[in-house]
């Protein structure tokens, strides 16, 4: 069964459908005006080496599958075109990892060398921690202890709560599963947006004691994604996201990882882009990502931040999502999706409340989200917009 909704921009609408996997897409989206006869292949499903879906002459396999993906990316490569060009390793070994180029491996053991390891964040007694399921992929760095499993299970189950304090249960139409719970425990889905293999998640404590929750996901040294964090209710109001972020964006310098984005609903998109340093994201610079699958919701405005010194995003008015004027005549799919239209809500660093917090030595921003119920955002209430607008003209 294919989805209902693009894979890029999570409208419904005419959609055309991958002949390999149940993703759909919308043609605008995919910066296509036509549909090529034959078979057709989203990005995500073609080798990322001869651009394909389809092997051309003879058939070259491992393990029995023509098709590998990298342990980091998740990109997509021919079996014979990776031995063609002599990049990434062939390992034999069904269980071991395989990486598609010296910075995806070198980025995935940069990570686990981090997993489960309290760094002290400098500032009144906080510490981060970097968590993520055993079953990753990448599970030769990655040593088997049945305690240690059992105590990870425990932290991510906190976390979850945590998640829950911020938001409603979220319940993706196509699953009817806790997204929330399924991106921190790693679930994945033949359906590249429900697929959250991949994620970590970060954990602010002060003394075991957790105070802020984060999910990220590096694709590789081109992007990472964060599209959920949340601060327990007695800590919010204290800067606790801003330390977050600091020490997220630090660390992905280190990992010379060049550039993260995230969803943002429209009541505090002006808080990322002029307290936290984001821009908008155009239609264009989306083009550039159509084989990473990001987690997105409707209603938002995809942010970016460049992490190196010397990248500067610009700003843009280019409209995000324009809806595609083109009606095929086959392979489509046009239904009634206002109830998916409803069924998603911006599960975001707008959870609880936002959240704006002033120090007379460092001025800190708290995000959150409040009153999110029946799958709709409830805006901020009408003084602390003001109050954000205010603080934003006065910058």
């Amino acid at each position: 069964m294919n989805d209902d909704i693009c894979s890029v921009c999570y409208y419904g609408g005419t959609l055309v459908l991958c002949d390999r996997c149940p993703s759909s897409f919308h043609l605008n989206c995919l910066g296509m005006k036509d549909l090529p006869d034959g078979n057709w292949f989203c990005p995500s499903c073609q080798c990322g080496i001869c651009g394909q879906s389809e092997i051309g002459g003879e058939s070259v396999q491992l393990n029995g599958k023509e098709v590998v993906r990298c342990d980091q990316c998740n990109h997509a490569y021919h079996v014979g075109c990776v031995r063609k060009r002599g990049s990434g390793k062939m390992d034999l070994n069904p269980n071991s990892s395989w990486f598609c180029g010296v910075r995806c491996e070198k980025l995935c053991a940069g990570l686990h060398k981090l997993l489960g390891k309290p760094v002290s964040v400098g500032v009144d007694s906080l510490t981060w921690t970097i968590l993520r399921p055993r079953k990753d992929a990448c599970n030769s760095f990655v040593p088997s202890d049945t305690e240690a499993d059992m105590e990870l299970q425990s932290k991510l189950h906190v976390a979850l709560g945590v998640m829950h304090e911020c938001f409603e249960p979220i319940k993706d139409p196509y699953t009817n599963r806790d997204l929330v719970e399924d991106i921190l425990f790693n679930n994945t889905s033949e359906l590249n947006r429900l697929n959250f293999w991949g994620f970590y998640t970060v954990l602010l404590e002060r003394e075991e004691e957790l105070i802020s929750v984060a999910t990220l996901r590096i694709h590789d040294v081109k992007v990472a994604e964060v599209p959920l964090i949340g601060t327990c209710v007695q800590y919010r109001r204290q800067g606790m996201c801003r330390i977050l972020f600091d020490v997220l964006e630090d660390k992905l310098r280190e990992l010379e990882v060049e550039r993260l984005i995230l969803p943002a609903v429209p009541e505090v998109l002006q808080t990322w882009t002029t307290s936290f340093g984001f821009s908008k994201m155009s239609y264009f610079e989306r083009q550039e990502f159509l084989r990473y699958s990001f987690l997105d919701f409707e209603d938002t405005t995809m942010c970016q931040k460049f992490l190196g010194m010397s990248l500067v995003a610009e700003p843009t008015t280019e409209p995000r999502r324009n809806r595609p004027k083109h009606i095929m005549k086959y392979k489509q799919r046009n239904e009634n999706t206002d109830t998916i239209r409803n069924a998603i809500i911006p599960a975001l660093i707008q959870a609880e409340q936002v959240e704006w917090s002033q120090d007379a030595e460092q001025q800190q921003v708290e995000v959150g989200m409040e009153n999110v119920s029946d799958s709709v955002v409830t805006a901020p209430p009408e003084d602390m917009t003001t109050a954000l607008q205010d603080e934003a003209e006065q910058k």
